[in-house]
């Protein structure tokens, strides 16, 4: 099999979770054939070769062309601009961007040139800035509903000018999302939750999982409570400050000695304020979480916003952690308490919990026990990716078959 794969720049280490799934997309597709990948870089950042090992070709194109231009950004700045825009074309917010009719003319000759059985698309961002669609042999993997995420941090912020035109531009996300699985041959969600929202013949689930320690955790939980997640993914870094304000007061009053790591890269000037202060430590990026997960006692999932599901959590449990998350940071995820994966949305509730969890730390461990054996078999990448390859098997094309479903534009 020939096989393309688009994604945007992966980092070495790999830094997010939308980075981890697809660098495990491009190992289960390595399994197929030969890959060729085109990689969507920002202009001035390195490319890391470790992340495409294997692969027959890199090809670099400009992430410039899926982020709005600058006069986008000036005029979406001001209420008049962001109304002006949201009425004055049919695409979002979010699929804004220069229309290079060069660009998406060379990806089609690339395409018409190697003739590929295959075309996986990581992101609809990347097929909406290469102006790709085709029904026969592509595959877009749609992750989360940005419909969904918008939609849930729209309804936790205060009321600012520009609100009711940003949700002028969530109905607009909606009908974009909704229509994608008439434009590819599969669209993928990362859960059957998704799959609900928005149902379609050739609406696959691919979940989102982990890797398991290659050797039994050797666990020592302290008094200490981690977060792990980017920091600069808005979700993230509201629901964290959430937590920091309303939760985490209550469990060092209950507990003085509690400890509270976070840990992610691009942490907000308000997250920073906190560094040092009321037993919080902010530690960046760390590419080694093993001395984190070893000394926690649990780890904290406090989404107020949020689509898909969070790889945070089938790891936590993959190290015996047990989570105390909100409804939203566990959406999607066959987990719950008898799992080690307790839902709590009031702060006082998430509170209790987690100081439960503190003063009983093998309890909530041999819960967390039970959740990693379900990731395992459900959560774990080497079976998932099992199902990735088999996917494009489904969908690959005889080289003769006529590219009569493929638009551009």
């Amino acid at each position: 099999m020939r096989l393309l794969f688009v994604t945007p720049e992966l980092d070495w280490p790999l830094r997010s979770g939308g980075q981890i799934r697809q660098w495990n997309t491009l190992q289960a597709l390595l399994q197929c054939g030969g890959v060729d990948v085109v990689v969507l870089r920002s202009p001035g950042r390195h490319l890391s070769p470790e992340a495409y090992a294997g692969c027959r070709r890199t090809i670099v194109a400009s992430r410039r062309w899926i982020l709005p231009t600058n006069a986008q950004r000036r005029a979406y700045d001001s209420t008049i601009g962001r109304l002006r825009l949201a009425v004055t074309t049919v695409r979002p917010f979010e699929y804004l961007g220069p229309r290079n009719a060069g660009l998406k003319s060379w990806f089609a000759n690339l395409v018409a040139r190697e003739r590929y059985d295959v075309i996986w698309i990581g992101k609809p961002t990347c097929a909406n800035a290469l102006g790709w669609r085709d029904c026969t042999r592509t595959i877009l993997d749609g992750e989360d509903y940005e419909y969904v995420r918008e939609f849930h941090l729209l309804n936790h912020s205060a009321w600012y000018g520009a609100k009711a035109v940003n949700y002028l531009n969530l109905a607009k996300l909606y009908r974009w999302e909704r229509r994608l699985p008439h434009w590819y041959a599969r669209v993928i969600r990362c859960s059957t939750h998704d799959w609900r929202r928005l149902p379609a013949d050739n609406i696959v689930v691919v979940r989102n999982g982990t890797e398991l320690p290659r050797a039994t955790p050797q666990r020592s939980p302290e008094s200490r409570v981690l977060f792990v997640g980017a920091l600069g993914y808005a979700p993230n870094q509201m629901g964290l400050e959430w937590f920091v304000a309303k939760v985490w007061p209550a469990v060092r009053q209950a507990i003085p000695a509690a400890l509270l790591d976070i840990v992610g890269g691009d942490p907000s000037r308000a997250l920073r304020d906190h560094d040092g202060q009321n037993g919080v430590h902010i530690h960046g990026f760390v590419a080694d979480l093993s001395p984190f997960w070893q000394r926690a006692a649990l780890s904290v999932v406090p989404l107020l916003a949020g689509a898909g599901t969070r790889l945070k959590i089938p790891e936590s449990l993959a190290h015996e952690v047990p989570v105390v998350s909100t409804k939203i940071g566990a959406f999607g995820l066959d987990l719950g308490a008898a799992e080690g994966v307790w839902q709590e949305d009031e702060p006082a509730a998430f509170a209790s919990r987690c100081c439960e969890l503190l003063r009983a730390p093998v309890e909530g461990m041999v819960a967390a026990r039970q959740g990693k054996a379900i990731v395992a078999t459900s959560y774990n990448w080497q079976h998932i990716q099992a199902q990735i390859a088999n996917l494009a098997r489904e969908v690959a094309a005889p080289a003769d078959l006529p590219h009569h479903d493929v638009t551009v534009r």
